[in-house]
């Protein structure tokens, strides 16, 4: 009866965990049709059952024959069983021992094969486009790289866990009948235990093989120089060597098993005991007595290949050549004309802005509702775009813009007035950063929206199986029509259409046309590319990173569109070719948006790093470095850019040699077609840290002027932004006074050019106070006309003693100097 009991509950949580698993295809492959990818339901499922269900088969199979051999030592097993007031015990019958060596077998098998849910690994291999280009090194193509090694690698790892995990169950039960015991100081173990842990053993040293063939890999990806850099004796010792440890351990393997099957012990030990020794000195020992010396050629010159070879391959990676040189010779309208300049700074306004209101209402100042991670901000009754840095109108006559926050409980449903459909109405905040829980929509709402329908009780109650949300059998009565929002929230809608691209590491929020829109750019990138420089960006570390395509989702509906660029490379047409429907470009997309799409930031990080440090085909290689304080706190501020008589957003940053001089400027620009002009100096070259000084005395003048109440107010001060056009290089930052309510009470501008400086309540007047001409502004009135000189000499003597303060040199030298020009004394 207890048996029977145990039986029951077993296949009663079988028939629910497979129920479940049911319904979740069910509503996975609704949600792909919903979105209008259906095929990509169906790739998604035969990968992951040639991956997840492969590896569960073969680890089942393994499980059972280890499994079978454990059962074969085994004569009988004895049960007490109670009969009335008797207890009695009887042996388990053949075929119920063997009943329970399967079921163990494929529950160990499952849970091995749990982990393995990246399906998109098995795409690749299986519809990955060739690069076209070779490896000179071992010859394999790159996409061998890209496509199989990480496939490889993880097929290893849950081998290795395979032998592992049937190696401890093998030896646990052996121990458990008697078959393998410990007598006095010796181990004593059958002929039947010894023939199976000799199998075992040579199983473990095939797997050394396997991973001896991938360190080779490894080598190209990581070499022994410096950051990695692949060397002559990585090249000609350790490649060796590791394809001779390969042959050494499957040698190895085939002794062990010959000896242990006919109980050489002793020799089968000596064997593994040699495999080891091997292992540490030809790895590690005779690449670096090779490495020592001239054996190799003159070590002053044998790397040179090397070095070329990383350029070369770094530059391909990341795209290095596609950046655009702005020379003497190209007319103006090449070069980058800053339109318009925004003395906001996100990151810092975003570390203060207080919590949104719960109303909705935002005419006067007040913020709308936040929740799922969207807040809007108000400063004097007018809401300001923060990437355009202008007013955007919304659908009302009201002012908005939107950031991404963290605060608010993303379970919560979302309600944005302004949500405006394409066809004019009005719905939901459908997709948001954060927001986890499934929508319901009511039926007036169908059909706007990508959405499942739950017509029938039938969808409902897998649906609700599915995602174990009871609420759904209540949320609609039963013969009334709705559908179902799943994956709400922006980055897991975009992983499950692009599960091989890595998203960037910003969602930008975009306002366009009365209507919100989220932006994700979607890289291509690969840890496993040899040769070239590996740099951290978008939360990894990679030895390829591409721009492939931006993602675009409208927040009212939660439509999806990709907009892959001019040029995209063999992993970004693998997926257009399985997914084209999501490339074509939907027509609810307005044209107005291409322009303001914001610049791919991770992207821009390293071509830039990449360039400053191995050049370019066009420029040759050059000392160079990107200024670390650019990069601090994030990317720089987005400015409005005027390229060829169309505005789009974008930001300059210097490139400084090793002495700190700035050699050249690095434009990134956005839009439909994002890309990266440098533009070298011609002619004198100021210094970076002059540039940045002449804007120190922010904060001070701010609190200085700001009224009484407010001067322990937060004043938040940015970073440097760099303006640049016809070679004059100018440094804005500015400075805010945030009173607790989050009120931007005053603001002081501070323009420099690394000689000359001004501060002010806006960008002409501090340049006016410089006797500087804003690019695209008017001419400069002397400062005299403006301020009292003496305090102005007070100012400047205030940015020297702050200069000596911090042993800035530099600062203290433009400070002076500024001082003299305006006692009209020439420094001497």
């Amino acid at each position: 009866m207890r048996g029977r009991l145990l039986f029951a509950l077993g296949a009663l949580a079988t028939v629910l965990v497979a129920g479940r698993g049911v319904a979740e295809l069910v509503a996975e492959r609704a949600w792909y049709q919903a979105m209008g990818v259906p095929s990509l339901f169906w790739e998604a499922l035969t990968s992951q059952l040639l991956l997840q269900g492969g590896a569960w088969g073969l680890g089942s199979l393994f499980a059972f024959l280890n499994l079978h051999a454990v059962r074969r030592t085994v004569l009988a097993v004895a049960v007490p069983v109670r009969v009335g007031n008797l207890e009695v015990t009887t042996l388990l019958p053949s075929r119920r021992l063997t009943m329970i060596t399967v079921v163990l077998a494929l529950l160990i098998g499952g849970v091995l094969a749990t982990p393995l849910t990246d399906w998109s690994t098995v795409t690749l291999i299986r519809h990955g486009l060739p690069f076209g280009e070779l490896e000179g090194i071992t010859g394999r193509d790159l996409g061998f790289y890209v496509y199989w090694l990480p496939l490889e690698e993880t097929l290893y790892l849950w081998a290795l866990l395979s032998v592992v995990t049937s190696t401890t169950v093998v030896l646990l039960l052996y121990a458990l009948t008697r078959s393998l015991r410990i007598e006095g100081r010796r181990v004593t173990v059958s002929v039947h235990v010894r023939r199976h842990l000799s199998v075992l053993a040579a199983l473990v040293l095939l797997l050394l093989a396997w991973s001896h063939r991938l360190d080779a890999f490894d080598v190209l990806q990581q070499g022994s120089g410096p950051d990695g850099l692949v060397l002559r004796v990585d090249h000609a010792i350790t490649l060796p060597m590791d394809r001779l440890l390969v042959v050494l351990a499957v040698v190895a393997a085939l002794v062990v098993l010959r000896t242990g099957w006919t109980g050489q012990l002793r020799s089968a030990v000596l064997t593994l005991g040699a495999v080891l020794v091997a292992a540490i000195g030809f790895r590690h020992g005779v690449p670096f007595l090779a490495a020592q010396g001239s054996w190799l050629g003159d070590p002053s010159r044998r790397e040179s290949d090397y070095v070329a070879a990383r350029a070369l391959f770094s530059r391909r990676a990341f795209r290095v050549d596609a950046i655009q040189s702005v020379t003497d010779s190209q007319p103006a309208s090449a070069r980058a004309a800053w339109r318009q300049l925004t003395v906001w700074d996100a990151p810092s306004l975003l570390g203060v802005l207080p919590p949104a209101e719960s109303s909705g209402d935002h005419r006067e100042g007040r913020s709308p509702a936040s929740a799922g991670g969207v807040a809007g901000w108000a400063a004097d009754g007018v809401l300001i775009d923060l990437l355009v840095g202008r007013p955007v109108a919304a659908a009302d006559g009201n002012w908005s813009w939107w950031r991404v926050a963290s605060a608010g409980r993303t379970d919560d449903p979302v309600e944005l007035p302004e949500a405006r459909r394409e066809d004019g109405g009005r719905s939901p905040l459908t997709v948001a950063p954060g927001v986890s829980r499934p929508l319901v929509l009511p039926r007036d709402q169908i059909g706007a929206v990508p959405a499942v329908p739950l017509a029938s009780w039938r969808d409902r109650v897998l649906h609700a199986w599915a995602l174990r949300e009871p609420a759904l059998l209540r949320a609609v009565e039963a013969g009334d029509a709705a559908a179902l929002v799943l994956h709400r929230d922006v980055r897991s809608r975009v992983q499950r259409l692009a599960p091989i691209f890595v998203q960037g590491s910003v969602v930008t929020p975009l306002w366009v046309d009365h209507r919100l829109f989220w932006i994700v750019h979607l890289y291509s990138a690969s840890d496993r590319y040899p040769i070239s420089q590996r740099w951290t960006v978008a939360g990894g570390t990679y030895g390829y990173f591409q721009l492939a395509a931006t993602a675009v989702l409208e927040a009212a509906t939660g439509r999806v569109t990709l907009r892959p660029v001019a040029a995209p490379d063999p992993l970004a047409r693998t997926w257009m070719q399985q997914a084209p429907a999501l490339f074509v470009g939907g027509t609810w997309v307005p044209q107005a948006l291409e322009a303001l799409l914001p610049v791919p930031n991770d992207q821009m990080l390293v071509q830039m790093r990449t360039f400053a440090r191995y050049g370019a085909r066009f420029d040759g290689a050059a000392p160079r470095l990107l200024a670390d304080s650019v990069w601090t706190g994030g990317p720089p501020d987005t400015h409005l850019l005027e390229d060829h008589g169309q505005v789009v957003p974008g930001w300059a940053v210097p490139i400084v040699d090793a002495g700190g001089l700035v050699v050249g400027v690095m434009r990134a620009m956005g839009g439909g077609a994002p890309r990266l002009q440098w533009e070298p100096l011609r002619g004198a070259s100021p210094r970076w840290d002059a540039l940045r000084a002449g804007t120190a005395a922010l904060e001070d003048s701010l609190r200085g002027t700001a009224p009484e109440g407010l001067r322990s107010a937060a004043v938040l001060v940015t970073r440097p932004s760099l303006i640049d056009r016809d070679r004059q290089l100018l440094v804005v930052r500015t400075a805010r006074a945030i009173s607790r309510t989050g009120r931007i009470e005053g603001t002081r501008v501070g323009v420099s050019d690394g000689v000359r400086s001004g501060i002010g309540r806006t960008l002409e007047e501090a340049a006016d106070r410089a006797q500087l001409i804003v690019p695209g502004g008017r001419a400069i009135r002397t400062a005299a006309a403006t301020e009292d000189p003496l305090d102005r000499a007070a100012r400047w003597y205030a940015r020297m003693r702050e200069a000596l303060r911090q042993g800035d040199w530099p600062a203290f030298g433009a400070a002076f100097d500024s001082l003299g020009r305006d006692l009209r004394r020439s420094p001497r």
